[in-house]
């Protein structure tokens, strides 16, 4: 006769949480929103912030304030989602097996380096040419510099890039080289996007103080997020590797993970997450925002419009933009397939072409203010 062997007290607890989460009752809730309108959603904000530096210019150039403040606010929240989302749409495909890292790494890795490129180019062969012929190069860069120092979100791809590169570094698995316990070194090249991130961030700072001036083909290779946006994202990238690696301990196999992946349970964990990551942050940020208004106005003794431009430069409050973004994220489930991936071809192009057409009537309004 064979023996019997006696589970523990923990093994039955571990054993019926693996079976209720692996049970053939799903959850009956589905987010209505799909990757693909999320990415949507994305797009019309990365273009709402080429919408925000048109409209601080057409109020800048007038002496009445032609575009109402409010709408500049506005535009310049929903334009912060962009990145949010779009790095909220890359955890989904990726999880949902539909994206590989490598897919995503070039897809980021392109747009970053395209606009950078393409706003470089745009500016020296064309905008400085056609001033440098003009004579307006003294007025052109003092324009152009203020509107960098005030809004210096102008490559968002630069910020998804990094984070892809910090989460494949972290939660992907090399099947040819960094295999055993050399994938440490895999791991600790992770540290190469954050050092981009914090070396971004140092000298945005410089540059906003007017510690040192950076030179314009700088700016369009820069992330635009601040540090506490980062770090929100590198804990909740850093929570997904924790997690497999404690259902592996509770006695999930690979195949059994995976099908836990692909459940609405799941979709539902990671959305939830998230929004509690933007509430905690959003309160560590609001406590960082007071800490540092009594330290430099009361207790340093520094002016108010000091204080502001401090503010500016350190980027302070960027999180509580994020709060719109909750109700959709509670609304996304990466569980969702749409159909016609075609579509999804033409969704960049139509977001980076309605960005473009901001940019160049943001260019030709210069044009005719300086010719004027």
């Amino acid at each position: 006769m064979e023996e019997t062997t006696k589970l523990t007290r923990r093994q039955k607890k571990l054993n019926k949480y693996k079976e209720k989460l692996l049970a053939k009752e799903d959850i009956k809730y589905v987010g209505p929103l799909s990757y693909r309108e999320l990415r949507i959603i994305a797009w019309l904000a990365f273009a709402a912030s080429s919408f925000v530096l048109y409209f601080s210019f057409v109020n800048s150039s007038s002496t009445e304030s032609l575009i109402h403040p409010a709408i500049i606010i506005s535009a310049s929240i929903f334009g912060s989602l962009s990145v949010p989302l779009f790095i909220v749409a890359s955890f989904g495909l990726i999880l949902s097996g539909r994206r590989k890292y490598s897919k995503i790494l070039m897809i980021y890795g392109f747009g970053f380096f395209g606009v950078g490129l393409g706003i470089c180019l745009l500016y020296y062969r064309y905008i400085d040419g056609l001033f440098v012929h003009l004579g307006f190069v003294d007025s052109l860069k003092s324009i152009i510099e203020e509107f960098i120092k005030n809004r210096i979100e102008i490559n968002v791809f630069a910020d998804l890039f990094a984070f892809a590169l910090y989460h494949y570094f972290i939660n992907y698995k090399p099947k040819k080289i960094f295999l055993g316990k050399s994938r440490i070194i895999f791991r600790l090249c992770a540290i190469f996007p954050i050092a981009f991130f914090l070396t971004s961030y140092i000298l945005k700072i410089l540059a906003g103080l007017g510690v040192m001036q950076l030179p314009f083909f700088v700016y369009p290779f820069l992330t635009t997020k601040s540090p506490i946006i980062l770090l929100m994202f590198l804990v909740i990238s850093f929570w997904i590797k924790y997690r497999e690696k404690r259902f592996s301990k509770m006695g999930f196999t690979k195949e059994e993970y995976q099908k836990f992946l692909l459940t609405k349970r799941n979709s539902l964990s990671l959305s939830v997450h998230l929004v509690i990551a933007i509430v905690v942050f959003m309160i560590i940020e609001l406590v960082l925002f007071v800490a540092l208004h009594i330290a430099f106005v009361n207790f340093a003794g520094i002016s108010e419009q000091a204080y502001d431009k401090i503010e500016n430069a350190l980027q302070v409050g960027q999180t509580f933009s994020l709060f719109p973004a909750i109700p959709i994220i509670l609304l996304y489930s990466y569980t969702k397939i749409r159909k016609n991936s075609v579509v999804d071809i033409f969704i960049p192009i139509g977001g980076v072409a309605l960005s473009a057409i901001v940019y160049l009537e943001c260019i030709y309004q210069t044009i005719l203010y300086y010719v004027g």
